[in-house]
């Protein structure tokens, strides 16, 4: 399958500082994942790539409803 770079988004979503950095009030939860994954060192690489290839680069956080976190509607 071929992507046209123009018309290609790629969607980042919970990037911001709560997980990403130290001292962020869910950072500790996820950080094992993000060391043993090299998430960060990936995701830096592939919006680089991206970039170059003119592909949208959209950042967004996580966005969920007080029922669908605390199993209420």
């Amino acid at each position: 399958m071929q992507l046209d770079p123009s018309k290609t988004a790629l969607v980042f979503i919970e990037f911001q500082n709560d997980f990403t950095s130290p001292g962020g009030s869910l950072h500790e939860a996820v950080r094992p994942v993000m060391e043993s994954t090299h998430m960060l060192d990936h995701a830096v690489e592939t919006v680089e790539k991206a970039r170059e290839l003119g592909v949208t680069i959209i950042h967004t956080p996580i966005s969920l409803d007080r029922g669908a976190v605390c199993g209420r509607s």
